[in-house]
C-alpha cells in the first residue's frame, strides 16, 4: 500500500485504537494476542512508541469512555437490579419501569459519575 507519510501516521494510530478498544478492559491473560502481537509488530517496525501513542491518543480514550461507559453501566446495573423479572407480556409495565430506570441512572452517572450510585452485591 502506498500512502502519503501522514496517512502512514493515521494508520499507526488507528492500529494503537483498535487494539486499545479489543484488548485494554480484559485481563492480560485473556486478551485477543493475535491484535496485541500485530500491533506491537507494528509499532517496532515503525520505531513507534506506545506510550507516545496513548499520550497523543488520550483524549479520543477518554471520550469513548465518557461516552460509552454511562451508559453500559446503566445497561448492566438495571439487569442486575431487574433480573429476577420475566419478560412477559404482563411485565410490560415493568419493561417500560426498568427502561426508565435505566435512562435515569445513566443521567446521574453522566451528571455525578459514580458518587450517588450504591450497589448492593451479595
Amino acid at each position: 500500500m502506498n500512502f502519503p507519510e501522514n496517512d502512514y501516521q493515521i494508520l499507526i494510530e488507528l492500529i494503537y485504537l483498535g487494539n486499545w478498544v479489543v484488548n485494554s478492559t480484559r485481563n492480560p491473560k485473556n486478551q485477543i494476542s493475535e491484535y496485541a502481537q500485530f500491533a506491537h509488530s507494528v509499532f517496532q517496525s515503525v520505531g513507534a512508541s506506545e506510550e507516545e501513542l496513548y499520550d497523543k491518543l488520550e483524549v479520543f480514550i477518554e471520550q469513548y469512555e465518557n461516552n460509552i461507559f454511562p451508559s453500559l453501566f446503566a445497561e448492566k446495573y438495571t439487569h442486575y437490579k431487574f433480573s429476577h423479572l420475566k419478560n412477559t407480556e404482563s411485565n410490560i409495565l415493568s419493561i417500560k419501569t426498568q427502561k426508565d430506570f435505566q435512562k435515569s441512572c445513566e443521567n446521574e452517572i453522566l451528571l455525578n459519575g459514580l458518587a450517588n450510585i450504591t450497589l448492593d452485591i451479595h
